[in-house]
């Protein structure tokens, strides 16, 4: 299965692929990992030793597999135990971080570790996601009091005020966006986690998450996804292709995965890191047939200026990578900028509109290549000098993938090599 979603109903897509696990039930695997026992478990975290087995049993019977078994030194953890237990371990420790950058003490951060449970921070998640009470009461399909009843006990557990009313809304706090990203982050490491036990059982179902930007959805990523699915065809694909920025968040709160497309310079952030896979150039592109196909010289931007300017342009959105490029193209050739223009960051929509008028678009060559072979647009000479820019992944520093996400690498990778003789060629 793919989807195409935007950020508005992401997170809510996300959840319900995968069971949920509860936060005490990952706190008594990880006491009794660092006991090794279910005794001690119950000591280091102030709880009797029925409930730290209630929970053990609770999380085996979600997951599906034996996460404990008693060995000469106590209890220990198996190989799938070991495996939920570090993905667990990271995203406490994310979900921490969170809570450290907004400000929370020593006090609050101890609440956070080992006692405050799910229910405020889904609701806290939620209310961020909506922008609402009452939108995360839908969102959650529980009544709004009983938001604002989750949302008061988390506000006096963190010791930080999460939000204050405003007109017929709410305002939410930055400590409030932060917690909830460090928790999105902790069940994104959980659902890797349970990702990772299915796959130490030969079966690869999971969620693959992907941010595409425009370079990357014409030709890359549908041949990237083509052969994924051909080696593993019961994956589920989301795909994200709302603005850079919007996706820049969602990666950020482990709502996607990775961002595939053109890379930014400087980078967007110490906590992010880009991986350059193939280089593209920006080109002037038109319908087959189109009135400047018979002025081409062979050298492309020596087709008389007056005639180029008597037609529409179409050019990427203002403050893209691509438009930066083009206007330091014109600054530096001293052209006149175009007249009449149209913005648009679709390449649905460009390859409509060159298809249907005389317009000229600038796009990345990569974009074009398919159309190109077919013989429904051509491009007005070579690719276009000074344009060349890195095309690639945008990954969380320190992201581990699952073995799944690993193979759509190496697909996206070989992908990239074999488009570019047909792309740059």
């Amino acid at each position: 299965m793919i989807c195409f979603c935007y950020a508005s109903w992401y997170l809510h897509a996300v959840n319900a692929h995968a069971p949920t696990l509860k936060l005490p039930w990952l706190r008594a695997l990880l006491a009794t990992r660092e006991a090794r026992s279910m005794h001690g478990a119950a000591r280091l975290l102030h709880r009797s030793q029925p409930s730290i087995s209630l929970a053990i049993a609770s999380l085996e019977a979600r997951v599906g597999v034996q996460l404990l078994a008693r060995g000469p030194a106590g209890t220990e953890l198996t190989r799938e135990g070991q495996c939920l237990a570090e993905r667990a371990t990271r995203g406490l420790e994310f979900m921490l971080r969170s809570a450290q950058g907004a400000g929370l003490g020593a006090t609050p951060l101890a609440r956070l570790r080992h006692q405050v449970r799910d229910s405020p921070l889904g609701a806290l998640t939620a209310a961020v996601s909506a922008g609402a009470i009452a939108g995360a009461a839908r969102q959650r399909g529980i009544a709004a009091p009983v938001v604002s009843r989750a949302l008061a006990h988390l506000t006096h557990a963190v010791e930080q005020p999460l939000y204050r009313r405003a007109g017929n809304g709410i305002e939410l706090t930055r400590a409030a966006r932060e917690l909830a990203a460090g928790y999105e982050l902790l069940q994104s490491e959980v659902r890797q986690g349970l990702e990772e036990l299915r796959e130490l059982r030969g079966i690869y179902d999971g969620l693959l998450n992907v941010g595409a930007l425009p370079t990357a959805r014409a030709s890359w990523l549908p041949r990237s996804l083509e052969a994924l699915l051909e080696a593993h065809p019961d994956v589920s694909v989301t795909i994200m292709d709302g603005p850079y920025e919007e996706q820049l968040g969602a990666l950020r709160q482990g709502r996607i995965d990775l961002i595939m497309g053109a890379l930014r310079h400087p980078p967007p952030g110490g906590d992010l890191v880009q991986e350059a896979i193939f280089h593209d150039t920006l080109s002037l592109v038109c319908r087959s047939g189109h009135p400047l196909q018979r002025l081409r010289t062979g050298r492309g931007t020596a087709i008389d200026r007056r005639a180029l300017a008597q037609h529409r342009w179409l050019l990427p959105p203002a403050g893209t990578p691509a438009r930066e490029q083009w206007g330091r193209l014109l600054a530096a050739r001293r052209l006149p900028r175009p007249a009449r223009v149209i913005e648009c960051n679709s390449f649905l929509t460009i390859r409509e509109l060159l298809l249907h008028s005389d317009a000229i678009a600038v796009v990345p060559t990569s974009q074009v290549a398919s159309d190109i072979v077919q013989s429904r647009l051509c491009i007005l000479g070579p690719s276009l000098p000074q344009t060349r820019h890195e095309v690639g992944w945008t990954l969380r520093a320190g992201f581990r993938p699952t073995e799944l996400l690993r193979a759509f690498l190496e697909c996206s990778r070989a992908s990239a090599q074999r488009a570019i003789p047909e792309t740059h060629g």
